[in-house]
Formats: C-alpha cells, sequence, structure tokens
C-alpha cells in the first residue's frame, strides 16, 4: 500500500498545532509504508473572502476563510494536481477540510478530533459564527463524509457527532486516539523511580495549554489556594497561557510563559516539570482531546479533568479522574486529596497511567491502527476496480 499524506499545514515543522501534524506524519513514515507528502498547501485567500471577514469581524461575528467555498475547491483542486501522476492506492487527510470536495478515483479517509457540527457553540471562537460560516460548515462536513471511505476521528465524542448530526454509517466511522507529542523512551522502570523520588510532603500539579480561560487556569489556580487553605501543602506549575491583567499569581505557583519542545534546553524543562508532577490538573471548559493528556500519561502523571467533549476517550480511572462538566474548584481540590492519600494506591495509579499511554496512547499503537484501517479501505478499492 503507498499512502498520500494530505495536510493544509507544513507538517515537517513541530511548531504546527501544537507538534501533532509533525508526530503524525512521522509516524505514517517509520511505520514502513511508502508515504507521498502532500504539503503545506496554498493558503491563498481571495479578496472576498478578506472583505467577509473584515466586515463580519466589525459585527463581533466570525467569518471562516477556510470554509469559503472558493477555498474548499481550491484545496481540492491542489491536492488533486499534486496527486498527478501519484502512486499511491489511498489518501489519508489530517482533516476533512481539504478533502471535502475532492473527486479522485483513489480513496480517502481523514483522522481528525473534531465535527463541524461538534465545534459550533462549543469554543468560544465558533460561538459567533456568520450564518454563512455554519453554511459552509456544515456543507463541507457532509460533503467529505459522503466522499470519504471512512472518517477516523480521535475520539468518542467526535465520532458520536459525525454518526448523529450527518447521518453516517457507524460502519464508515472508527475512534483512533492521537498519540502523546513526546520523543522520549521512558520505560516503566523509569517511571516507577520518577514517581518515587516525588515528594511526600507536597503535591505538584500542573496546568498546560495556552487558553487560560477555555483550559479553566482560574479553576486550577482556585483549586491550589483551596489545597493550601486548608492546610494541605500544594504547588501549581503553569506552563503556556497568557494569564489575565490582575491576576495575582501566590508563592505556590511557578509561572512559565512558553517552553518551545524543539529547543533542547526547553523541552528538558518541560519534562522535568512532568516527571516531578503528581497530577495534571485541567478543569477545561471546552476540548476535543488534548494531546497533553497523553503527554502527562508518558512521564506517570495523572489527570485530574473534566467530563467534556472528547476527554473521557483520554481521562479514565486507570488515567486520573473525570469530574463533572460543571465542577467546582472545590471539587478538585478534593478528588486531588482523595488520589493522594495512599502512597501505594497513588503508585499504581500513576503506573497505570504510563500504561495507558504505552498501550493505546502513543504514535506507534495509533498508526498501526490508521494503517490497517487503510489497508482495507485499499484492498477494497482494488477488488472494486478489478
Amino acid at each position: 500500500m503507498r499512502l498520500a499524506f494530505v495536510d493544509i499545514y507544513d507538517a515537517n515543522s513541530v511548531r504546527t498545532w501544537s507538534g501533532t501534524p509533525y508526530h503524525m506524519y512521522r509516524s505514517l513514515v517509520e511505520s514502513g509504508e511508502p508515504v507521498e507528502p502532500i504539503f503545506p498547501l496554498s493558503r491563498r485567500f481571495p479578496a472576498s473572502a478578506i472583505a467577509k471577514k473584515l466586515f463580519f469581524k466589525a459585527t463581533t461575528k466570525t467569518y471562516l476563510v477556510d470554509n469559503e467555498p472558493v477555498m474548499l475547491r481550491r484545496y481540492a483542486a491542489e491536492v488533486s494536481r499534486r496527486l498527478n501522476g501519484s502512486r499511491a492506492s489511498v489518501i489519508l487527510s489530517r482533516s476533512s477540510i481539504p478533502v471535502s470536495f475532492l473527486d479522485s478515483d483513489k480513496p480517502f479517509a481523514f483522522w481528525t478530533d473534531a465535527t463541524f457540527a461538534g465545534m459550533v457553540g462549543f469554543y468560544d471562537e465558533y460561538s459567533r459564527l456568520a450564518p454563512s460560516s455554519v453554511a459552509n460548515g456544515h456543507r463541507y462536513e457532509k460533503a467529505a463524509l459522503e466522499r470519504c471511505a471512512v472518517a477516523l476521528y480521535s475520539n468518542d465524542w467526535a465520532a458520536r457527532s459525525a454518526i448523529e448530526n450527518y447521518g453516517v454509517s457507524p460502519e464508515k466511522v472508527a475512534v483512533i486516539p492521537y498519540g502523546a507529542n513526546v520523543d522520549h523512551s521512558l520505560t516503566q522502570a523509569d517511571v516507577h523511580e520518577a514517581v518515587k523520588a516525588r515528594p511526600t510532603d507536597r503535591i505538584n500539579l500542573i496546568f498546560i495549554g495556552v487558553d487560560w480561560h477555555r483550559k479553566g487556569g482560574s479553576i486550577a489556580l482556585e483549586a491550589v489556594n483551596q489545597l493550601n487553605e486548608s492546610g494541605v501543602n500544594a504547588k501549581l506549575t503553569i506552563i503556556g497561557p497568557k494569564i489575565p491583567e490582575g491576576t495575582i499569581l501566590p508563592e505556590s505557583v511557578e509561572y512559565i510563559p512558553f517552553l518551545d519542545k524543539s529547543v533542547p534546553e526547553q523541552r528538558r524543562c518541560f519534562e522535568e516539570k512532568l516527571l516531578q508532577s503528581h497530577f495534571m490538573i485541567l478543569p477545561t471548559r471546552a476540548e476535543c482531546a488534548a494531546e497533553v493528556f497523553s503527554e502527562a500519561f508518558s512521564y506517570g502523571v495523572p489527570a485530574v479533568a473534566p467530563d467534556v467533549g472528547g476527554v473521557s476517550t483520554l481521562v479514565s480511572e486507570r488515567s486520573g479522574v473525570l469530574l463533572s462538566a460543571n465542577a467546582t474548584a472545590d471539587d478538585y481540590a478534593n478528588a486531588i486529596v482523595a488520589l493522594s492519600e495512599k502512597p501505594s494506591d497513588y503508585m499504581a495509579l500513576a503506573l497505570s497511567a504510563f500504561d495507558e499511554y504505552h498501550q493505546r496512547l502513543n504514535w506507534t499503537v495509533a498508526t498501526k491502527a490508521v494503517i490497517s484501517r487503510l489497508r482495507e479501505v485499499s484492498d477494497a478499492s482494488l477488488q472494486t476496480a478489478a
């Protein structure tokens, strides 16, 4: 089987989309299957689309230029043109957008983390959409689902949305979680030693995310304050977000605005902070399926998070605890204390979280499952052609 991999963005850059395209593409190449890169695609927006974006911005609405029909046709045409003469037997896209209107004699699939319907009203930037962007979004999603051979999603929430919102047959949908965007080869023995080395007189929490509001940064901050006020020695390390002006950070909080994992020194800092942490706290208000959970598990760090979006595909009793979508800071503080009460139970949970990463939440396992599904698609296509 020969595979063509499509992405709007540059999948050779680890800085793109938190490194997911990079790790996905690299894992496909390392699988041993021949892979033809069809990325990045041209994002030259027509003047009409830019004008619409500016117009709707003035009315406090968002116009999604990538959903613009002209752009959808351009993406499809460029993919078609670059596939001309290709020996690929099947196409895999990281998104449904560039292949939604693709006409090709080769079967295609896409592997993504959400449907358009799932995002509308879920993320803030999808809550004030221009009416035409909503119509265009549903149009491209439905077209992609009708044309594809199989729709692969990284979480159950997205898969359910495809079936419930677009009437796709469940047989045409598969859930294959993304892997963790890490470059280490820690063993269970390594993680066991790291967990043993974590302090027993303090609870180290870590919060990682760019969007302070959506990721629930204020809840995480309040939870660590409550822990300390109740007599529990707790420290919170915050990595990534821009914290709102006026936010007071107590001495128990360490704030690191940004870490670039492509820079060795900064990657080492990222790894050290995770290895020293007892729990990841991420009270996210909206989430498709953050790979940061899998990253935490790869260092033996269980997660405390809410049951929203696709989080439950990653976080379970084997890797932490799921709280209700409207859980308070007090709920997070209580859950953390409960999980910390018995050192032996905590050790078992930390190793179980690493096991989750090792068994199902890494790129090698994920890619193997994707390749298997695509081979079925390719074989079926060849049989039909014969």
